[in-house]
């Protein structure tokens, strides 16, 4: 038979847990003037033109957009006088791994084209054993350049580096990236975690697995992730819609 999938967002991904889903911010210099942005200013600045991307599985060719959208000077964005003709250096993850993935799905709709400058950063393990952080090293990055911009997280805070409020569309709401605008999912770029589960049409939940998931969507299941200390737990709201799924 043809198999329908369900999908459940248990726990809500991190605030700031490096290796656990954490919220992406988006970091400048404590100099730069620039106070606020929106996704599709995101997209002009880290992104570059592309035929289209991908939407889960399917190639969307809709989300395409040229190089006149590419945002590359601090003057694109309405800062004025000696910052008008600056440039944007941007920096970030290398792009093998989870958080630019994460990035592309969120502010580039599913493409996969970055700006041409992007500065890299990777993990690796120090002489002494100790490890240093792409996360870590991207807020160094910005921190040591006036005209830098970087996405991290703001699990490693520096006086030189200000995270900024992002906006899904133009005219806002600008969301604050703080615990409660990640947790209920106002803030644009808090990531997710997922449950996946088939189901034959028209017949009902194995009960195995449709008591698990209850019990993950429980207080005791998300008492269970607060104590764990990574992952957030879900608020009433999201609770309930999940709980419908399984009806």
């Amino acid at each position: 038979a043809e198999l329908l999938r369900a999908v459940f967002i248990p726990p809500g991904g991190s605030l700031n847990v490096p290796g656990w889903n954490y919220a992406v911010g988006i970091f400048v210099n404590s100099d730069n003037p620039i106070s606020k942005l929106t996704l599709a200013q995101l997209d002009g600045i880290f992104g570059a033109e592309r035929d289209g991307g991908y939407q889960g599985t399917t190639w969307n060719t809709e989300i395409a957009r040229g190089a006149d959208k590419d945002i590359r000077t601090w003057g694109q964005l309405g800062l004025t006088g000696k910052w008008a003709s600056k440039p944007i250096h941007v920096y970030g993850d290398n792009l093998r791994y989870h958080i630019p993935r994460t990035f592309e799905r969120l502010v580039f709709q599913g493409g996969d084209k970055w700006n041409e400058q992007l500065h890299e950063y990777a993990n690796y393990k120090n002489p002494d054993g100790t490890n240093t952080l792409e996360a870590q090293e991207v807020l160094d990055g910005v921190a040591k350049d006036p005209v830098g911009i970087g996405y991290s997280t703001v699990a490693y805070p520096t006086p030189h580096t200000k995270v900024l409020p992002i906006a899904a569309k133009a005219g806002g709401p600008y969301v604050e990236l703080n615990l409660d605008n990640v947790q209920n999912r106002s803030y644009p770029l808090a990531d997710e975690v997922y449950f996946y589960f088939d189901r034959v049409p028209g017949k009902p939940i194995d009960p195995k697995v449709k008591e698990f998931v209850r019990y993950v969507l429980s207080r005791e299941g998300q008492d269970a992730v607060q104590r764990d200390a990574k992952y957030l737990p879900l608020t009433s709201e999201i609770v309930k819609a999940q709980l419908r799924k399984l009806e």
